[in-house]
């Protein structure tokens, strides 16, 4: 451990007790002030001195506070006295220009070395910023429409340059315009500015505007206010007995208009009038007294066919006071003389020889009873019931125009027009009819067909040919029928007379019966189809081949035997699982001989029965029954180049179950292919548009027509595709179904299922044997 020195610590006990004997040394200071004013405008600036005296050597700081501490600066703010020595501290005071006019509060704090002393200086802003406005006069009376002006004197009172904005606000403010809205004006100066006043018209009452002035640099305005006193010294009103009026066409109307003055003093109005051509007013110009009434016309003449809405607009003008007024007024031109004249056919096909009649229509859609000429402009053999009719309104009436062209009109288009003339106002409508003569012989031509020109008949045998008679022409027509040729003696056709009705065909049939007298060759038999009374007519010529007979056997169908079909699908699918057989297994197999054989002896025995039951029944008559529509045929829609296949044994039977042999006439752009019951119908390339067809079946003895088929080539839309397809799947759904069967089969095949079964077949086939051995 170190020894401290005696004398160290003498001396710190020494130092110790001089402490509470030392006396303490503070800073003593004195402040005076001096100024040559405290009070400022806005934007100068004033000097105010404080002079700090220090008793002591000392530092000094310098701080400032109060409301005028933020436009005042201090300098310096900190200094070092020594005794006796003394510091100005020197305030620069400046009021920015937006100061308020007030007394603001400032404190000036020096420090030193603990001791503090403040003094407090109140700094005045004045308000020097000074602006009068002054408005004269201070009332104004005035008529409205009338104009004035009052005079606004402004003085810059202040001490600066002002820039100045001049306002007015109040209701009647949008009526002034001010010679100027922005002035600037130096100190101790004044202008006089103009504020003009327009009164609109139709104003009444009392109004008061004030006006504003603001200085842009200072806070200095002012205002004056004026009340002006409006009178209706001008005014007026027009009127009229409503403002939408209806007149009909090619009528006229007056529609009288008041004018009332409302003013105090007599005044003279000036009439402007826009609208239609025809529409007009009776004066120009008018002068009415003084809380008085007068009236002008507007004549409203619209012509015919003029229909619509119109405006017409008046502009009154007073010539004292210069009010100017609108008004406006509708005109709605209604159709009043309004008709239709109509034939009941545009165009029609006449056969020369033959009356027809067509009803004519006229109807008066006016609103007036009215009487029309009526003419007619066409050949000679049209003529009119009547040439003039008369209408209430709203009434409708007939007459009759007969077209009855002689047998020896040419045959060509013939238009026949009917005009209607309204006799009161000229009005007109017209209606034509096209009119086509034919000869009788467009109008009743017949047309033969048949199913084939060259037939087969053997002696002692019977034979039918159908033909197909169809009436082309425009009109019902009755024809004799009538054979003609070699084959006459072992042919006969029924009936002698048919009735075929325009577009439409009826069937006939020869019958072909050569007797073992008539001798072999060639014979031919000619239709002939005459209009009755007429040189109509329509022939048609077969060819007859008379044979020698044949014997045939009769060839008997077979019944369907469903057990023999069920025993085959069972047979099918044996022969799918069955495998080759151990050595041991027997077969039996048939040859080809005996299959021969036994085919041909159960052939002889069908045969052999089927003569026995026509040897029971011979002598009976047979009486057929004529085949019959099962149901309607359905329209056929067919895509261009395109073909579709029709089988008629769906929609045609008969209850012997005869065979039945089917034809039909070719339509125009139409290929029909017929073998046995199926029909293929083609449209010609490029054709679209719409046929009508009719299918005829017949068992040899009777006939039985379809319904009347519309064939449709265009584009197939999707709808029809699918139902198309969905006839595709109805005639080949057994195809479907095979199909499916064999897919099935194959799964089973791969899936090794097949080899199971086959195994289950196997022992089945094992086990047969045994069977027979204990049976033996």
């Amino acid at each position: 451990m170190t020894k401290i020195p005696k004398k160290f610590l003498l001396a710190s006990v020494f130092l110790l007790l001089l402490i509470p004997i030392i006396p303490l040394v503070a800073a003593d200071f004195s402040i005076e002030t001096e100024m040559t004013t405290n009070s400022v405008c806005p934007t100068h600036t004033i000097l105010i001195q404080d002079i700090v005296t220090s008793t002591v050597n000392a530092p000094y700081s310098v701080t400032i506070t109060g409301p005028a501490a933020s436009f005042t600066t201090a300098v310096p703010p900190g200094f070092y006295l020594e005794a006796g020595q003394s510091q100005t501290v020197f305030l620069y005071i400046t009021p920015p220009s937006s100061t308020m006019p007030n007394t603001y509060e400032l404190i000036v704090t020096i420090e030193s070395q603990g001791t503090s002393k403040q003094v407090t200086h109140d700094i005045i802003v004045e308000n020097c910023h000074s602006t009068s406005l002054t408005a004269s006069p201070k009332t104004i009376e005035i008529c409205s429409c009338d104009e004035t002006d009052v005079i606004l004197t402004l003085e810059n009172q202040g001490e600066y340059l002002e820039e100045y904005e001049l306002s007015a606000e109040g209701f009647a403010s949008s009526w002034i315009t001010l010679s100027s809205d922005e002035i600037d004006l130096l100190p101790d100066s004044s202008i006089d500015l103009t504020a003009h006043i327009q009164v609109p018209c139709g104003k009444a009452g009392d109004y008061e505007i004030t006006f504003n002035v603001e200085s842009k640099n200072s806070i200095a305005e002012a205002s004056d206010n004026v009340l002006i006193k409006v009178y209706p010294c001008y005014d007026f009103i027009i009127s009229t007995e409503k403002t939408l009026y209806e007149v009909c066409e090619k009528n006229d109307i007056i529609i009288p208009v008041s004018i009332k003055n409302l003013g105090t003093q007599d005044n003279t109005y000036k009439i402007n009038f826009d609208g239609p051509n025809w529409a007009s007013i009776d004066m120009k110009e008018i002068s009415i007294n003084k809380g008085e009434s007068d009236s002008f016309n507007i004549n409203v003449a619209p012509p015919l066919r003029t229909t619509g809405q119109f405006t017409l607009e008046l502009e009154i003008m007073s010539i004292n006071g210069k009010v100017i007024k609108k008004e406006e007024i509708t005109i709605d031109s209604i159709k009043c003389y309004d008709f239709s004249i109509s034939i009941e056919e545009e165009q029609e096909i006449i056969c020369n020889g033959l009356s027809t009649t067509y009803a004519i229509d006229l109807k008066n859609y006016g609103k007036f009873d009215a009487t029309y000429s009526i003419v007619l402009e066409g050949p000679s053999w049209a003529t009119l019931s009547q040439d003039e009719i008369f209408l209430n309104p709203n009434e409708k009436k007939s007459l009759t125009l007969t077209v009855a062209p002689p047998e020896n009109t040419f045959a060509q288009s013939y238009e026949i027009k009917i005009k209607a003339t309204d006799q009161e106002t000229k009005l007109s409508g017209e209606d034509s009819l096209s009119v086509t003569t034919a000869t009788q012989k467009q109008c009743y031509q017949p047309f033969i067909t048949t199913e084939k020109e060259i037939f087969e008949v053997a002696r002692d045998n019977t034979a039918t040919a159908l033909f197909i008679i169809e009436n082309k022409g425009t009109q019902e027509g009755i024809y004799d029928i009538v054979v003609t040729g070699t084959a006459t003696q072992f042919s006969q056709i029924n009936p002698g007379t048919i009735t075929i009705k325009p577009a439409k065909a009826e069937n006939l049939y020869l019958y072909i019966a050569p007797s073992p007298d008539v001798d072999l060759g060639t014979y031919t038999a000619t239709i002939t189809a005459r209009l009755k009374d007429s040189t109509i007519l329509a022939t048609k010529t077969i060819t007859i081949n008379v044979i020698e007979g044949k014997e045939t056997e009769p060839t008997v169908t077979p019944a369907l035997d469903l057990g023999k079909i069920w025993g085959n699908i069972i047979n099918f699918f044996k022969g799918i699982f069955t495998f080759e057989k151990e050595p041991e297994d027997e077969v039996i197999i048939i040859g080809e001989g005996e299959a021969e054989a036994e085919a041909e002896a159960e052939s002889e025995s069908e045969a052999e029965a089927e003569a026995e039951g026509e040897s029971e029944g011979e002598g009976e008559p047979v009486t057929g029954t004529a085949p019959y529509l099962v149901k309607d045929i359905p329209n056929i829609k067919i895509g261009i180049n395109e073909a579709y296949t029709l089988d008629l044994n769906e929609y045609f039977g008969d209850p012997d179950d005869d065979a039945l042999f089917y034809t039909a006439v070719k339509p125009i752009n139409i290929t029909l292919q017929m073998v046995q019951n199926v029909v293929t119908i083609k449209p010609e390339n490029g054709f679209e548009g719409e046929r009508i067809i009719i299918f005829y079946a017949s068992d040899g003895v009777d006939t039985v027509t379809s319904n009347d088929i519309t064939i449709t080539v265009g584009q197939a839309t999707e709808k029809e595709v699918a139902i198309d397809f969905a006839r595709i799947l109805s005639d080949y759904k057994y195809y479907f179904i095979g199909a499916a069967i064999i897919i099935l089969i194959i799964i089973i095949l791969l899936s090794g299922l097949g080899e199971k079964i086959v195994d289950f077949f196997e022992e089945e086939v094992e086990e047969k044997p045994k069977n027979n051995n204990k049976k033996k």
